[in-house]
């Protein structure tokens, strides 16, 4: 079909860190408050998730007058990553750890050239995600037996949410 365009993108991503040692203080002991190297290896790299994929479908319908309608709809995942350096976290569920999700999206443009006009639908599938997460005063203390890092209580966590399903209308001039 002349009119038509399909994507497919995917992603593999393994990302790790090597090594990630730090100093941090002794929580306990006769060394207490000394700082001391902790290792932070078994942290995850921020915004790294394992698989990606996005896959779109356009297709144009021409009309008179040099006009067309464009129909568009595209569908990304994305699996589980951190948005927050502090991954190893006090918290029950981890603020900085966003779960794996899908989003779908849909618009049809009617086109003239000078005149551009779109209804469009965004996050059809309600997902909800934190976009970021700001972990303000959270560190990390070390056990004097043990070089893991322990977290300690920060002073407050806030996010952004993702927007909800949004729908709506575009309209462009070209001049």
């Amino acid at each position: 079909m002349p009119n038509l365009s399909l994507g497919l993108n995917v992603g593999f991503l393994d990302s790790e860190y090597g090594k990630y040692e730090d100093l941090a203080p002794i929580l306990d002991g006769p060394n207490a408050g000394q700082l001391a190297v902790i290792d932070k290896s078994n942290f995850k790299l921020r915004r790294a998730p394992k698989f990606t994929a996005d896959a779109n479908a356009n297709y144009t319908m021409e009309l008179s007058n040099e006009s067309s309608l464009v129909f568009n709809i595209d569908y990304s995942y994305k699996d589980d990553y951190y948005i927050v350096g502090n991954t190893v976290n006090i918290h029950p569920e981890n603020p900085g750890l966003v779960e794996a999700f899908g989003m779908l999206n849909a618009s049809i443009t009617y086109n003239t050239g000078k005149y551009r006009t779109s209804l469009y639908a965004r996050n059809i599938t309600s997902e909800s995600y934190f976009q970021h997460v700001l972990d303000v005063g959270t560190t990390y203390g070390r056990s004097s037996t043990s070089t893991t890092g322990i977290p300690t209580f920060g002073l407050w966590t806030f996010g952004t949410i993702s927007p909800p399903p949004t729908y709506g209308i575009e309209f462009e001039v070209k001049f």
